[in-house]
């Protein structure tokens, strides 16, 4: 059967480049290579960075590089989330018909992108494997290169750019439900028809509507008509920890705007690495000063640095989820959400599988709409982190930016039993 790698581009095309080596060296045969890219006029040069990457595994490998192009700058709203997810599924469909096996990278492109990839897995036999690299020395200067930074190298110092060691790195290898009869839900979730799913599921209208707009036909996205359960206002969210605490606080802050407060805020995060081990304790004292119930789930990692660092975050995230899923007798009735955007790239698909396997049927993701309005926040947050907790806890909480700067788009998960 042959075997293809789907990933997605982002600022770096040397993360892609540094997946194909690493499965190379581990002797797997690549007989297409699939790049999901935005299509329209940036700045972030990623045209561009296709058309280096492209020439480049063209010269070191004879599977055929075919780029797939997005018509949009970057998925930070659910229209062109939506779209990007019917343009994965639609090359999955096909990778199925013909019986061929598909291998997700998601190492490239943006975070929130990382966690949509992972979504459609479950519902096609043909995704053999969800995989994340893991670079042993950090984030390098030679993975860092943007693809406009690689336009003003000669083709010896792009060659040296695209070429680290494959020792390097290490394949994670992300667990997905595989289900048995993912094509017929596939089909009914498509079809928009009242009759009975092939799974006994429960699903509400806004989910399935947003299934069928991915699998179904290419229509404007509507509500398919059913009634829609009355949301608790109360939320518990359960949260992957990485680089920046700052995430985590901007979705609570996005949640309380469409009328989901806080009642429980469980994060899970790395506990040996000593910087987010930090801002799980500033979070900590954040929330405190602005009266969110804090709970924190400590895994004994680093990062998802290899396949065993899998199960302790694992087990972390299931407590998590236990925890927050146990309700007190004082407490008035809360929902429950998990978070794909506060963690690292690996984290935000096992977020998603953990979530799966609980029946936990909304996800949540954020993004910043703008790059320039990233960078301003981040200086921001990074000016106040040694001052205050107020005036600090006013920024991250984001009583201090303007709401239009950011997204927060939700994303249904179909909880099922293996």
């Amino acid at each position: 059967m042959a075997s293809t790698l789907i990933a997605n581009l982002g600022d770096s095309p040397a993360v892609i480049a540094a997946l194909v080596h690493t499965l190379h060296a581990q002797g797997k045969t690549l007989n297409q290579i699939e790049i999901f890219y935005p299509a329209v006029a940036e700045d972030r040069w990623i045209g561009a960075g296709f058309a280096l990457l492209e020439d480049y595994l063209a010269s070191i490998q004879s599977a055929p590089v075919v780029g797939v192009e997005l018509p949009f700058a970057d998925a930070t709203t659910t229209e062109t989330s939506l779209c990007y997810l019917r343009h994965l599924c639609t090359r999955l469909a096909y990778h199925e018909r013909c019986g061929n096996h598909v291998l997700l990278g998601i190492s490239g492109g943006r975070k929130h992108i990382s966690a949509l990839m992972a979504l459609p897995a479950s519902f096609y036999h043909c995704v053999e494997a969800i995989l994340h690299l893991h670079d042993r020395e950090g984030d390098l200067a030679d993975r860092q290169f943007t693809s406009h930074q690689l336009t003003t190298f000669s083709t010896e110092q792009r060659r040296h750019a695209f070429t680290p060691p494959a020792s390097r790195f290490n394949l994670v290898h992300i667990p997905h439900i595989r289900l048995a009869d993912g094509p017929a839900l596939r089909r009914w979730l498509a079809s928009a028809e009242q009759g009975q799913p092939p799974r006994p599921i429960t699903i509400v209208p806004s989910a399935r509507s947003f299934y069928h707009h991915i699998f179904g036909e290419a229509t404007p996205f509507a509500p398919i008509p059913g009634e829609e359960p009355v949301r608790a206002s109360s939320l518990q969210l359960i949260a992957p920890l990485g680089d920046s605490p700052l995430v985590v606080t901007q979705a609570c802050a996005l949640l309380a705007t469409h009328g989901q407060i806080i009642a429980g805020l469980h994060i899970v995060y790395p506990a040996h690495d000593r910087s987010i081990a930090d801002g799980a304790n500033l979070l900590k004292h954040v929330c405190n000063r602005c009266n969110i119930p804090f709970s924190a789930y400590p895994a004994a990692i680093a990062d998802l640095d290899d396949d065993a660092a899998i199960e302790p975050f694992q087990a972390s995230l299931q407590q998590a989820v236990v925890s927050a899923q146990s309700t007190r007798d004082n407490q008035p009735p809360h929902d429950h959400a998990i978070l794909l955007s506060g963690g690292r790239k690996g984290m935000a698909a096992l977020a998603l599988d953990i979530a799966q396997r609980n029946g936990i049927t909304r996800a949540y993701h954020t993004t910043i709409l703008r790059l320039s309005d990233e960078e301003e926040i981040i200086s921001a947050y990074k000016s106040a982190y040694r001052g205050p907790y107020g005036p600090l806890a006013q920024l991250m909480f984001n009583a201090a930016a303007e709401p239009n700067k950011f997204a927060l788009i939700e994303v249904p998960v179909i909880g099922v039993t293996v």
